[in-house]
């Protein structure tokens, strides 16, 4: 029995937070309950602000890559552009020197128009110099030709590149809103999720299957390297959705049975 807060048979208990009284015990207990309470809250909390913390790394990463993409993409285009340049002024100081020089062959013939009848060499020797400049000036104007053609042919591969990166970029904004669509409704263990996520694993097969039968792709994403570089956190959030699903159906079956 307990008597005025002193335990049956007297003497003091070790244990000062609890003082025998049953209103004590009641206030005890709802504060143990608060408690409990408002660690779930915090801990709801922490996890929010982890998943939210979790996607924004994941979307501040692809930009980060694609920032370094175009980077490198900048840089080798400088290179291209410094190489080019180089070698149209060096073409351009080529094409000078055989003007140069078709102007010095030039000033031969008319000095040997004089003397032709005395020597036949001559003659032999002004053939030989314009053939010459000919062939020279025909190369010349080949190489630049060429490198009009590769500036032009750089230039389309340049504003391709560029319009992949754009398109990665735009894909990447609507992967992102896809995914944390999908991590929302399937984030839960409740009816709507697992629908959900069956319905995800369902359209998705089907898209593969299409993709592979049509030859846009060569495997499915959640399987290819390749995606699995670029779009890291895509691609195991599908993997954990369809592993999620398959685990949903087998617990409906053994439920059913």
């Amino acid at each position: 029995m307990i008597n005025n807060g002193i335990p049956a048979g007297g003497g003091n208990r070790s244990n000062t937070s609890y003082i025998g009284s049953y209103q004590h015990a009641l206030a005890s207990d709802a504060g143990h309950a608060m408690e409990l309470r408002r660690l779930a809250e915090e801990a709801t909390v922490a996890a929010d602000q982890a998943y939210a913390q979790g996607r924004q790394e994941g979307w501040d990463e692809a930009v980060r890559e694609a920032n370094d993409r175009l980077r490198q993409q900048l840089a080798f285009t400088a290179q291209h552009v410094a190489d080019k340049e180089r070698l149209k002024a060096e073409l351009d100081k080529q094409a000078k020197i055989i003007d140069a020089l078709e102007a010095r062959v030039a000033a031969m013939e008319e000095e040997n128009q004089r003397l032709r009848q005395e020597n036949g060499l001559l003659r032999k020797a002004d053939t030989s110099l314009r053939e010459l400049i000919i062939s020279l000036r025909s190369a010349n104007e080949k190489l630049q030709q060429q490198v009009k053609e590769l500036d032009a042919s750089y230039r389309e591969r340049t504003q391709q590149y560029a319009d992949q990166l754009w398109q990665y970029n735009r894909t990447m904004v609507f992967v992102s809103a896809v995914g944390g669509v999908l991590e929302e409704l399937t984030r839960e263990n409740t009816p709507q999720a697992q629908h959900a996520r069956e319905l995800f694993a369902e359209k998705y097969a089907r898209e593969v299957d299409k993709g592979l039968q049509q030859g846009t792709i060569k495997m499915a994403p959640d399987l290819d390297p390749t995606f699995d570089r670029y779009l890291p956190k895509t691609r195991q959030f599908i993997a954990d959705l369809l592993v999620m699903a398959q685990e949903d159906k087998t617990e409906s079956l053994s439920a059913g049975m």
